[in-house]
């Protein structure tokens, strides 16, 4: 039996909603999103892959059924990696992307407390870690627990109008999904059915 690829990708960005996207598309009758959350198997660039082989990416498709029309991953770095796009596009040509994004300056005070909270971080205060980002940066005074330390790089990892930039110069605006948090808060259910009519 042939395993159906995915047709779409969330691709970010982190702590700007996306488990809870993901969460609410899975609910959808005619929308099959992989069980395993951020797999990363095309940010080739990054740390953070957490299936390497095909074979194994392949199999989270493994439950998609005739009903499901809509058939995608969440993988919140994409949106960061200068390589996903580009080898998602390689594999999946024509497939849509699903961007989310909030005020920059939130989006890297959640990342900080994220980090805290499962120990990549160790600096007391966010002020303390964003002038650090320099002599990270040269692999200094990273936390040893810290497995990502590109993620410390605050002002980098935030930066999401270049990365959107970047986005559209490699996919037409057509295929992307753009839902501001803000917009999610007000209205979720517009924003999820927005997306799910395009397969109508």
């Amino acid at each position: 039996m042939t395993v159906k690829s995915p047709n779409f990708f969330i691709i970010g960005a982190p702590k700007c909603g996306t488990t809870s996207l993901a969460r609410w598309l899975s609910e959808h009758p005619e929308t099959y999103l992989s069980p395993t959350k951020e797999p990363h198997y095309y940010s080739t660039d990054l740390s953070n892959r957490r299936i390497k082989s095909e074979s194994s990416y392949l199999s989270l498709f493994s439950g998609v059924g005739s009903a499901h029309k809509a058939i995608g991953e969440a993988s919140t770095w994409y949106l960061y990696s200068k390589e996903a796009v580009a080898n998602i596009e390689r594999q999946h040509s024509g497939t849509r992307y699903i961007v989310m994004t909030r005020d920059p300056i939130e989006m890297a005070h959640s990342l900080y407390h994220h980090n805290y909270r499962v120990l990549h971080e160790d600096q007391p205060t966010f002020e303390r870690a964003w002038k650090l980002q320099g002599e990270r940066e040269k692999g200094k005074m990273i936390p040893a627990p810290c497995t990502e330390p590109e993620f410390l790089q605050y002002r980098q990892a935030c930066a999401l109008g270049s990365m959107l930039e970047r986005l559209l110069e490699q996919v037409d605006v057509e295929r992307v999904l753009h839902i501001p948090l803000e917009a999610m808060r007000v209205n979720a259910k517009l924003s999820i059915n927005a997306f799910l009519l395009s397969w109508s």
